[in-house]
C-alpha cells in the first residue's frame, strides 16, 4: 500500500511544478517576445544586412559577402570618427562622471538648501539635446559668444577661438558641451550612494580621531564602490553613443573633423544611401561597447574578490 503512495505523490509534485513553471512562463512571455521583437530580431536583421548592398528603397538587395567591412575598415573617415569617438567618452567620464561625482559629494556636506542645489544643478539634465545644442552653439559662436566675450572682460583675449570652426578644437567643445547635459544624471546616481552609506560608520571615525581626508578615502570612496562601476559603465555606453550633440552644433563640421561612428554610420544610410557600410560601423560600435564593458568587469571583480 505504502509502494503505491509514495509515486502518487511524485506524480502530483510533478503536476504541481510543471504549473508552477507554466504560471512563470506567463508572466515571463510578454518580456520575452518585447526582446525579440525590438532587440533579437533587429540586431539579426543588422547583421543580415551589413552583408549586402542595399539602397533602404529597393526590395531587393544584393549580396556582397565582406565587402562592406573591407571598405569601412579601410576607410580614413571610419578611423577618424573612432578617434573622435574615444576623446568624446574619455571627456564624458571627465566632466560628466567625475564632475557629478564631485557636485554630489559637495552637496551632501552642506547643511542647507540641499534640495534647491540638487534641483538647480539637475536642470540641464532636462534640457532636450536639441535644446542644449543650440544654447552652446550660441555660447560658442566667435563673435557675439558668451564665452569670447567673457575671455575678453577677464583679459584673456589670447585664449579666444573659433570654436566650432577650428577642426582641431571642435570635437573637444562639443564633448564638454554633450557633458554639461549629462552630468546632472550621474550626480544624481552619487548623491543616492552617497545618502546609503551608514552615518555610524561617519561618527566612528570622528571618535577614532580620523580627519575628513581619511573619511574620504576609507568611507566614502568604498561605500561609493557599486555606484562608481554602474556609473563608469554607463558613461562608456553613453560616451560612444553620442549623436545628437554633433548633428545639432555642426553636423560633424568642419569638414568632417568632429564625425563620430554614430553620425558616420548615419551619412552612410541616409546620405550615401549605403545601409550595408551604415550597418557595419553600427555593428563595430555594438562589438566596442561589449567588449570594453566586459573588460571593465573582469577588472572591476577581479580587485573587488
Amino acid at each position: 500500500m505504502q509502494s503505491a503512495v509514495i509515486p502518487a505523490r511524485r506524480t502530483l509534485r510533478r503536476r504541481q511544478t510543471w504549473k508552477e513553471y507554466a504560471v512563470a512562463l506567463l508572466f515571463v512571455l510578454p518580456s520575452f517576445l518585447l526582446l525579440v521583437y525590438f532587440v533579437i530580431i533587429p540586431t539579426l536583421r543588422t547583421v543580415q544586412i551589413s552583408f549586402h548592398d542595399w539602397d533602404g528603397v529597393n526590395p531587393a538587395m544584393k549580396f556582397v559577402g565582406l565587402d562592406n567591412y573591407r571598405y569601412v575598415l579601410k576607410d580614413p573617415l571610419f578611423y577618424q570618427s573612432l578617434k573622435n569617438n574615444f576623446i568624446w567618452t574619455v571627456m564624458h567620464l571627465v566632466f560628466a562622471c567625475f564632475f557629478g561625482f564631485v557636485l554630489a559629494y559637495f552637496i551632501s556636506r552642506i547643511a542647507y538648501a540641499k534640495t534647491l542645489f540638487r534641483n538647480v544643478l539637475f536642470m540641464p539634465n532636462v534640457i532636450a539635446l536639441s535644446v542644449s545644442g543650440i544654447i552652446w552653439t550660441l555660447i560658442f559662436n566667435p563673435q557675439m559668444g558668451m564665452l569670447n566675450g567673457m575671455l575678453d572682460a577677464l583679459g584673456l583675449s589670447s585664449l579666444k577661438a573659433s570654436w566650432l570652426g577650428d577642426p582641431k578644437i571642435t570635437i573637444y567643445a562639443i564633448s564638454f558641451a554633450s557633458s554639461w547635459q549629462a552630468y546632472g544624471y550621474y550626480m544624481t546616481l552619487f548623491l543616492a550612494g552617497l545618502q546609503n552609506i551608514d552615518v555610524d560608520l561617519y561618527e566612528a571615525s570622528d571618535l577614532d580621531g580620523a580627519n575628513k581626508f581619511d573619511q574620504f578615502i576609507h568611507i566614502t570612496i568604498p561605500g561609493l564602490q557599486n555606484v562608481f562601476s554602474f556609473v563608469f559603465s554607463m558613461g562608456i555606453i553613453n560616451g560612444l553613443k553620442g549623436f545628437s550633440t554633433v548633428w545639432v552644433m555642426t553636423q560633424g563640421g568642419p569638414g568632417t573633423s568632429s564625425y563620430l561612428l554614430t553620425l558616420y554610420g548615419y551619412v552612410k544610410a541616409f546620405r550615401e544611401q549605403n545601409y550595408g557600410q551604415s550597418m557595419v560601423s553600427g555593428i563595430v560600435l555594438g562589438l566596442m561597447i561589449i567588449v570594453i564593458t566586459r573588460v571593465f568587469n573582469a577588472i572591476r571583480d577581479r580587485y573587488a574578490a
